[in-house]
């Protein structure tokens, strides 16, 4: 079987307007992720490119983001300013802001959210400066009913208490999460959240 026809296989589960949806109600939530579902994987993608082109080692560099600067980043109590001079020394932020808006681009499931109405919300490990604008870039703007981004809600994936503030907000409708990160499927079912993960097989994984 071909990689292509791999993606199809595995991604056909998420098509939200086929057959395999008729059970969801009007009261369904239909939660997706960002980097790696609806939009590509902009920011490790950026990240390990830049850090090759100044001669970093890419490995280093993302093992840092890792360890020391991802969850401050992503929850929202370090500045971007600061990010970028942890991660690369010397280079101006606006110019690594503008390389990374510039990598965006639609996701294994764009089209799929982008073509229906049903009703969603997007949850994202991101900041709000770099996710809103792509969103308004790629016409997704208004799709989402609520977009839930780690650097608001102070918390990010897989930390449990993300999901459980997905749940608190959606009451007792049904929730259905599409995330590209096992760890986040894994969370999300342990707190009760119908969850399923959205595999694109060409595209590395750098969780």
């Amino acid at each position: 079987m071909t990689a292509s026809a791999t993606t199809k296989q595995r991604i056909r589960s998420v098509d939200t307007s086929g057959p395999s949806s008729a059970a969801w109600g009007d009261d369904t939530v239909l939660v997706f992720d960002a980097h790696g579902v609806v939009l590509n994987r902009a920011f490790p993608t950026f990240v390990h490119r830049h850090a090759a082109a100044r001669g970093d080692d890419p490995r280093r560099v993302w093992r840092r983001w890792r360890r020391h600067v991802r969850l401050d980043c992503w929850e929202g109590r370090l500045e971007v300013e600061e990010a970028w001079n942890r991660l690369f020394p010397g280079d101006d932020p606006a110019t690594l802001d503008r390389g990374l808006a510039a990598s965006y681009a639609p996701g294994p499931i764009f089209d799929l959210v982008a073509n229906s109405d049903r009703r969603a919300w997007l949850l994202s490990n991101h900041r709000s400066e770099w996710l809103l604008p792509q969103l308004e870039r790629f016409g997704l703007e208004h799709r989402f009913e609520r977009v839930l981004v780690s650097d608001v809600l102070g918390v990010a994936k897989p930390d449990r208490e993300v999901f459980r503030v997905v749940r608190r907000r959606a009451g007792h409708g049904r929730i259905v999460l599409f995330d590209d990160s096992s760890r986040n499927v894994s969370t999300a079912r342990q707190v009760g959240i119908e969850a399923y993960q959205v595999v694109d097989v060409t595209a590395g994984r750098t969780e």
